[in-house]
C-alpha cells in the first residue's frame, strides 16, 4: 500500500472528526508479517475437507431420500383419499 493508515473510525474531513487520537500507533511491517504467520501444527489439524465430505456425502443423499419418501407417501395417501371420496360420491349417486 500507498494509502494512509486509518487511525480513527471516521474520516478526517467529516465534521468534528479532525481530532487526533492518542496514543497514535506506528505501523510496524515486521511485526505485522510475524503476526500473519500460521504455525504448521494449526495447518495440519485442518479437518475442513473431511467435514465437507461427510456433510455432502451423507447429508444431501439423506435429505433427498427423506424428501422422496415424503413425496411418495403424500401422493399415495392423496390417491387413497381421492378413491375413497369417489366411491362415496358414486354410492350417493346410486342412492338418488
Amino acid at each position: 500500500g500507498q494509502a494512509q493508515v486509518a487511525d480513527s473510525m471516521f474520516p478526517k474531513d467529516a465534521p468534528y472528526c479532525d481530532i487526533d487520537l492518542t496514543p497514535r500507533w506506528d505501523y510496524d511491517l515486521q511485526k505485522a508479517q510475524l503476526m500473519n504467520c500460521q504455525p504448521e501444527a494449526a495447518a495440519a489439524d485442518d479437518h475442513l475437507p473431511l467435514i465437507l465430505g461427510l456433510t455432502l456425502g451423507i447429508g444431501i443423499p439423506l435429505l433427498l431420500g427423506i424428501g422422496a419418501a415424503s413425496f411418495f407417501y403424500g401422493r399415495r395417501s392423496g390417491y387413497d383419499r381421492l378413491d375413497k371420496e369417489q366411491k362415496e360420491q358414486r354410492k350417493r349417486e346410486l342412492e338418488e
